[in-house]
């Protein structure tokens, strides 16, 4: 395909046009095309009701990016740093620390995937909380193992739903970890947290605006989970 038509070319592929792009000096110049001539909207909605379950009204991502934009600037930046740190020290040396004296051994995407994932949920979220003791540490280190083993589980399956492509047993599955993961994030569980960052309460605030059920606020968090991650 690519001596014939290059490096970037469209297929038809189950009823769908996909363009491949080999070049991958060549991706930004697409991505940032004007929407006039690509325009991703329409696509990055199919995609969040299609894997994440998430409809919601009047949706514009434009709008929201603004709203959510002061949240990780200036001092909110830094709160945010100040907070990542924390936590990744929480999951980390407490993980380590409970694990005994004996070496641990895993993966390196294993590694960097959890513990990232972990501490920027922690971070987002909130903690168990205040202030920090062993206890609640204790606590927030286990919350956040199974938050990122359910979010994984479905992480893994991605592509399939993506592309619809799920067995049945495999959509089961989804279904269930999707719900676990939808009781994890409920607002009224995350109201209970401590040291929420201003980035969540912001975006809570502009579901709420949109007149959004808080079951639908779930899904939604689940998403932006992946999103921000």
């Amino acid at each position: 395909m690519k001596e014939k038509h290059g490096d970037i070319f469209t297929v038809l592929v189950g009823g769908r046009h996909v363009t491949v792009l080999l070049d991958p000096h060549s991706y930004d110049a697409v991505v940032w095309e004007p929407r006039s001539k690509l325009d991703f909207h329409a696509y990055a909605v199919f995609l969040m009701e299609r894997i994440f379950d998430v409809q919601l009204p009047h949706y514009n991502p434009g709008d929201e990016k603004s709203k959510m934009k002061p949240t990780l600037l200036h001092k909110e930046l830094q709160a945010l740093t100040d907070a990542m740190y924390t936590n990744l020290r929480t999951v980390l040396l407490g993980d380590t620390m409970e694990a005994g004296s004996g070496w641990h051994e895993m993966g390196l995407l294993e590694f960097s995937y959890s513990f990232l994932l972990r501490a920027g949920y922690l971070t987002q979220y909130g903690v168990e909380a205040p202030p920090h003791t062993q206890e609640s540490q204790a606590q927030d280190r286990v919350h956040s193992a199974e938050v990122f083993h359910a979010f994984r589980q479905l992480d893994l399956q991605l592509p399939k739903l993506a592309r619809g492509s799920l067995s049945a047993g495999d959509k089961d599955q989804v279904g269930k970890v999707k719900g676990h993961l939808w009781k994890l994030l409920a607002p009224a569980r995350l109201a209970r947290r401590a040291h929420r960052s201003k980035w969540l309460e912001s975006y809570l605030l502009h579901l709420e605006e949109l007149g959004v059920s808080e079951e639908m606020q779930a899904r939604a968090l689940v998403l932006q989970l992946w999103a921000t991650q």
